[in-house]
This record gives structure tokens, sequence and C-alpha cells, in this order.
């Protein structure tokens, strides 16, 4: 289980130059999981890529675009132009501080404005390089084999609870039901959750276990760290490659 040493720790007089904004949101995830299990695993996630990348995390924003999920009382949710604003205030105050690296990592797939928020950072800022990391697809891949139904995981199955029983057991209550909608995930852009599937599950819950969790957990974090360390190493290649006033008219 991942500390919370890098969101606390004193970075005034450190030359640490990565930050990390952990992104969550507050809404339903079936009746055995919490409400806050987006933020909680973007808590988990973002310390463990901190540790390794010595980046400086902030405490993950716990609300986020649930409008999916009206209809399930206790969820919650901003307007997507709130969200994409508040992300970007935080970067831009991390940018004043002296970070170059920012690491926008997203738990929540209904957070879909954060790739437009990203886009406008880098474009308006090119002495910056700010990435968007969603973690579960950086490691889709590599949790073939871990978790049975990854590929067909939406929301609070196999995946999110297994590693709810590893990060936080004494919040899970019971295995959790399994629902497999007969719509593509694009449903969710067109009508509430609620219509698909009334427990709020998407996926198969039942297949979940700790040891499960603590696996994916670990190639989650890894793959997630390798990924950004690599994405950075070769934003900085393609940047030093550029020569002084290409874009200037003659």
């Amino acid at each position: 289980m991942a500390s919370y040493k890098n969101t606390y720790k004193n970075v005034e007089e450190s030359q640490v130059d990565t930050a990390i904004i952990p992104v969550g949101a507050t809404e339903q995830h079936g009746p055995h999981l919490p409400l806050g299990v987006d933020w909680m695993l973007a808590n988990a996630v973002a310390q463990g890529v901190g540790e390794k990348l010595n980046a400086y995390v902030l405490p993950a924003m716990p609300f986020g675009a649930s409008q999916a999920h009206k209809g399930f009382r206790g969820s919650v949710w901003i307007d997507h132009n709130t969200l994409a604003a508040v992300v970007k205030d935080l970067a831009h105050c991390l940018m004043e501080q002296g970070f170059r690296r920012i690491v926008i990592m997203n738990m929540h797939g209904g957070n879909i404005v954060l790739k437009v928020a990203v886009r406008e950072l880098n474009f308006n800022h090119p002495d910056c390089r700010v990435l968007l990391v969603f973690p579960q697809a950086v490691a889709t891949k590599d949790l073939v084999g871990v978790i049975d139904n990854i590929t067909v995981e939406g929301h609070a199955g196999e995946f999110e609870t297994s590693m709810m029983l590893h990060l936080h057991p004494d919040l899970v209550q019971g295995p959790g039901p399994d629902c497999l909608p007969d719509v593509p995930p694009d449903f969710l852009d067109y009508l509430p959750m609620q219509l698909a599937t009334p427990t709020g599950v998407w996926g198969r819950a039942s297949f979940a276990s700790t040891d499960k969790g603590e696996r994916a957990f670990k190639i989650v974090v890894d793959k997630t760290a390798a990924m950004i360390a690599a994405s950075f190493q070769r934003l900085d290649e393609i940047a030093q490659k550029q020569k002084p006033g290409i874009h200037e008219r003659h």
C-alpha cells in the first residue's frame, strides 16, 4: 500500500521538477464498494508512481464528471468546464513554482474533458511538458492473466473490486454482483448508466480477490511509471532536435 510521503514532503529546497495531479470522482460503485473508489485508487496509484519518479504528488481530486451516474444516490459531479478549469489552475500554480513536468493522472473514464485541458496546457506552455495518463488503460495488456475479465471491465467490476480488496479491504462489502450490459460503452454518451445496469456494476465483480488486487496494483504502478518516464524522455528528445527559429517566418 502506498504511503502519503510524496504528498506532504517539503519540496521547497528540493530539485523535484515533476508533479502529479491525481483526478478521481465520487460516484456509485455498486452495492459492494464505497463512493470514493476512483479518488482512493487515484491517490494510491499516484503515490506509488510518485515514489518511483521522485515526484511531488498532490492529493487526489475527489470530484469529477460523473453525470452518467445520475440516479444513483450519493453520486455527485461537477461540470466538465469546471473540471478542466480546476486542473488547469493547479497546473499553472505548479508551473509558476518551477515544475516543468506535470502528470494529470486520471482514474475516472468520464473525465474526458481532461484531454482538451492537457492539449491547451501544452500548446500554451511549450516550455513545460504535461501528460494525461489513464493507468488502467496503460496497464491493460499486462493485466491480462491477472484480471480474468479485464477486456470487458467497465465499472466496479473485477479490477476495481480487487484493487480495493488490496488497498481498503475494510470498505468492501461482499463479493459484489456481476453485470455485463448488452450495450457498448458508448451507451454512456447517450443515457444514464442506471438504464444499462441497475446494480451500477459493469463487469464481473464476483471474480475479484485480494491476491489479484495486490498483483494488479504493482503492475499498474510499474507500467504507469515506466510510461511516464519514457514519454517525458521522448518529448525532450523531440524538442532538442528542433532547430532554433524553425517556426519563424522568413
